[in-house]
């Protein structure tokens, strides 16, 4: 790839990866592609201290209008809003923080959990606060998250606990409601050597947990008829190729699908046995030709992959790729449709975090800066699925930007539920995370 020269970008590039502990933690230790060494410049080395901005969406059909801010009220360091979930009635949010610094030597890390209030979305400070039960261990825990559909349980990376070998904590609302509370259960691989919980993902009674490091792998984990506790893997998921760089960078899950990505050209897709999860490699590999799967996102028989690397000309604009399953199931095969934004500018990033709901697709775009001149104020693209199918275009339906820009990296996450958006700017003072709804 070639890339514009200047001091701006070198010191995005120097700064972003060393705040980058989580994705580095991937990759630093293994045989990785260029994707991630390029991609990790796009994160905002400026500092602002101007007040949270508002935020809009732009562009027909569809469209979102901002309706809170989410924030905490320790005013906690640690690039709140890097990772975040919202259940699928879009009645519960849950933001990771992860620790500031992203470092093994600063990153205790914490969860925050919003529920909705009776009179609908504002903006607020948490409902309450999710830790580790050693909280000083650096555990850096809220590096991924994930959300149960009714929004009863959290499922929290912590890639830095026990050494370094990682886990996942879990995190069940009591009877009387979400409230301030260390884990649950804790979820460790048997044999997870580096990383465990740089991705997790989570449907029904099944969690999904990735690790990342030298000897990547998948863990799956079902839930006990009597509730979570703590417990060693379901089964394990790998890659049946010799060399798989990157697997397990990022995971989701719906149903009996589990997606799992790489930076190998491809993603790895599995569907649940008859008799339930058990060890295994793929049933299906997701080919990009190439590009690196860099985020993940799967309802029901479509699957979306992000690469914001994908050159668009001089500069990476990034992409987000849509496969939709053969009326004969799941099989090795190249993308169905490409999805790029018509007003992509320069190093804008789409597809850093991806999200899907039956017809609807949304890209997250951290480093858009609208030609307002402010790196990385980020935005968010919706692409809505043509009555004849998915198809490679570049017009999008709507998107989410900060009305008042500052370089907070909106669409740094990226997440849908119960007609709400819900997009994690980690980059602004404290970070935010903004939720939209439906403006028609």
């Amino acid at each position: 790839m070639a890339f514009n020269s200047s001091s701006l970008f070198a010191g995005r590039f120097v700064m972003s990866f060393a705040r980058m502990f989580f994705l580095s933690a991937l990759c630093s230790t293994m045989k990785f592609a260029q994707p991630f060494f390029v991609s990790a410049f796009c994160l905002s080395l400026v500092t602002v201290s101007a007040a949270q901005s508002s935020s809009t969406v732009q562009g027909p059909p569809h469209g979102f209008t901002q309706i809170a801010q989410l924030t905490t009220s320790d005013d906690s360091q640690g690039y709140f809003g890097a990772a975040a979930a919202i259940s699928s009635d879009g009645s519960t949010v849950a933001v990771g923080i992860g620790g500031g610094g992203w470092s093994r030597d600063h990153c205790a890390g914490s969860v925050y959990v919003y529920t909705k209030p009776a009179s609908g979305w504002t903006s607020m400070t948490e409902t309450a606060k999710l830790t580790a039960s050693k909280e000083n261990e650096n555990n850096c825990l809220g590096v991924s998250v994930a959300i149960s559909a009714d929004g009863g349980t959290v499922v929290a990376g912590a890639l830095a606990a026990h050494s370094g070998q990682g886990a996942a904590y879990v995190f069940v609302k009591p009877a009387s409601g979400w409230t301030s509370m260390t884990e649950t259960a804790q979820l460790t691989g048997s044999d997870a050597y580096q990383g465990m919980g740089t991705s997790v993902a989570m449907s029904g009674h099944t969690a999904v947990v990735s690790s990342a490091g030298t000897t990547p792998a998948v863990y799956v984990f079902v839930e006990p008829a009597t509730g979570w506790t703590n417990m060693s893997q379901t089964a394990k998921l790998t890659s049946s190729l010799s060399d798989s760089p990157g697997f397990g960078g990022k995971v989701a899950i719906d149903g009996n699908t589990i997606v799992v990505g790489g930076c190998s050209g491809q993603a790895f897709l599995y569907v649940e046995p008859k008799n339930g999860w058990t060890n295994s490699t793929q049933t299906a590999r997701l080919a990009l030709q190439g590009a690196s799967s860099d985020s993940v996102a799967v309802s029901g028989n479509t699957v979306v992959l992000g690469y914001p690397g994908l050159n668009g000309g001089n500069y990476p604009v990034g992409a987000a790729f849509v496969f939709v399953e053969p009326a004969n199931g799941w099989t090795t095969m190249g993308p169905t449709a490409t999805l790029t934004a018509s007003d992509n500018g320069e190093e804008e990033w789409v597809g850093w975090a991806v999200a899907v709901q039956g017809d609807q697709v949304f890209a997250g775009a951290p480093c858009t800066d609208d030609g307002n001149g402010l790196p990385c104020q980020g935005a968010v693209y919706e692409f809505i699925r043509p009555s004849t199918g998915w198809t490679t275009t570049s017009t999008f339906s709507a998107k989410a930007v900060a009305t008042n820009p500052v370089p907070g990296e909106l669409g740094f996450s990226v997440a849908y539920g119960g007609n709400f958006l819900l997009a994690g700017a980690p980059y602004g003072t404290l970070g935010v995370a903004y939720l939209f709804g439906p403006s028609n």
